[in-house]
């Protein structure tokens, strides 16, 4: 099977990590991401890789290379404008010449391939979205389906008043060819706010169907702690404990090379290769990147350092931040969720420059 991976995105919500690294390429328990992805769409009979690229394409080849070291077929395609998720698959249309998956890039899926295959040809669909309940829907893609599960309404963020169903789509599809022949190709196109709403209103063939394993994003700070939280417990699928050896009696992740100090108390913590954490450092719930230091008594809790960010003796960073080396000079600065920024007032702790994200 061939699976077109949408890795084109800024990945803006995750800023300053994705300044200088694609979201698909995030380090997740010290791999990348992408190289997760495709490990497990291996295991789903997919052979054939076509990523769609935009933001910093050239990182992904010098990650996953033309595919030989997976025993797959890896393509990379760059897009110089941002055409939005189906306006990526549109520009590459000739390539869907039977049914393909396609797959959002910063997604954690446990899909079961071949019983979504069946059910998407037994109803002869045009597009099959895998779908899931979700407590708090609002930021997702809202469905409604009937009794025979197509789909018959499709709502991208809706408002709480306008909130009709409890079920998302959870960013994987299979195709058909032809699947956007209605639509032009010269501008930007979005599955969710157009090609989706299309199908369910004009009662053609697109179908949901359920999601039974687990699932999660990765587009926030918030979520992408969450996800290496339930690494830690275990409950990923399989194939991504590939490094599982790592993984310390004390519910760590431990990558190579990594210097910790005696008294130091490390709590559910993922810690990527050459970190050193000095005397009296206290982490919970964190996750560093390669090359980062906290100095001498630091206390960090569900906080993310970017490789080679550097935190002073005494540093206090806590409630889903983010510390990354940048050139800007200030001292520090808070991003919050209207986008606003304003620099802080307070002593971040930090050696050098750094941006702290608050999710």
């Amino acid at each position: 099977m061939k699976a077109f991976i949408l890795a084109g995105g800024m990945g803006t919500r995750q800023l300053p990590l994705t300044e200088n690294c694609p979201k698909p390429l995030l380090p997740f328990a010290n791999i990348p991401l992408a190289t997760h992805t495709v490990r497990l769409l291996l295991q789903q009979g997919v052979d054939e890789f076509i990523f769609l690229l935009h933001h910093l394409p050239e990182r992904f080849p010098k990650v996953l290379g033309d595919g030989g070291d997976f025993g797959c077929r890896i393509k990379y395609v760059g897009i110089s404008e941002n055409l939005g998720t189906a306006g990526c698959v549109k520009y590459v249309e000739n390539e869907i010449d039977r049914t393909s998956l396609i797959f959002s890039g910063d997604l954690i899926a446990e899909i079961n391939l071949d019983a979504m295959m069946q059910s998407h040809r037994q109803r002869g669909a045009q597009i099959s979205l895998a779908i899931r309940p979700e407590p708090l829907p609002n930021a997702y893609g809202v469905v409604e389906a009937d009794a025979k599960g197509r789909i018959i309404r499709f709502q991208e963020k809706p408002s709480q008043a306008e909130l009709f169903s409890n079920w998302i789509s959870g960013g994987v599809y299979l195709v058909e060819p032809g699947f956007l022949k209605n639509f032009p190709s010269d501008g930007p196109l979005s599955f969710e706010r157009e090609v989706f709403p299309f199908f369910a209103e004009n009662r053609k063939p697109i179908y949901g169907m359920p999601l039974a394993g687990y699932w999660r994003d990765i587009g926030t700070p918030s979520s992408y702690l969450k996800a290496h939280e339930d690494f830690l417990d275990h409950k990923l699928p399989a194939v991504y404990y590939q490094n599982a050896s790592q993984i310390t009696s004390g519910g760590n992740l431990i990558g190579a090379k990594v210097i910790i100090d005696g008294k130091c108390t490390i709590e559910q913590c993922v810690i990527g290769d050459g970190c050193y954490i000095e005397n009296g450092a206290a982490l919970r719930n964190c996750v560093l990147w390669e090359g980062v230091r906290v100095g001498r008594d630091a206390v960090l809790e569900r906080c993310i350092a970017a490789n080679g960010a550097r935190l002073s003796p005494g540093a206090k960073l806590s409630d889903k931040s983010i510390a990354a080396p940048t050139t800007e000079k200030r001292t520090g600065a808070y991003v919050g969720l209207n986008g606003s920024t304003e620099t802080s007032k307070l002593d971040t702790g930090l050696h050098s420059s750094v941006t702290v994200q608050v999710a």
